[in-house]
């Protein structure tokens, strides 16, 4: 099979809340998702946009975080869905917290 690489939240909804989308897939797919966060010492944050978008800059130091697989059972339900993106919002958001905590730090 073929890896897919997406972003989690949706546009102009709330920054860093997965969206069930991304759930949904991960159920038709039978594929877990994955949790990742990237980022560079040298950065630009752009301050306008809906969700203070993050782009990386080169030269500088960076850090990949990546998280335990999360798996979404094919007959997962409503409820189920709702656990699974609150899993996968909290795994993104603790894995971006480590990335930037381990860039950030003093050398």
């Amino acid at each position: 099979g073929k890896n897919v690489a997406m972003i989690a939240d949706i546009p102009h909804g709330t920054p860093r809340d997965a969206g069930l989308g991304i759930v949904l897939l991960a159920r038709l797919s039978g594929r877990p998702l994955v949790p990742v966060a990237i980022t560079t010492s040298r950065r630009k944050v752009l301050e306008k946009s809906w969700d203070k978008t993050t782009i990386n800059l080169p030269f500088g130091r960076s850090s990949i975080v990546i998280g335990q697989p999360i798996f979404v059972a094919a007959g997962a339900d409503d409820a189920e869905m709702e656990r699974k993106r609150q899993e996968v919002t909290t795994a993104l958001n603790a894995a971006t917290a480590e990335a930037y905590r381990l860039v950030d730090a003093p050398r």
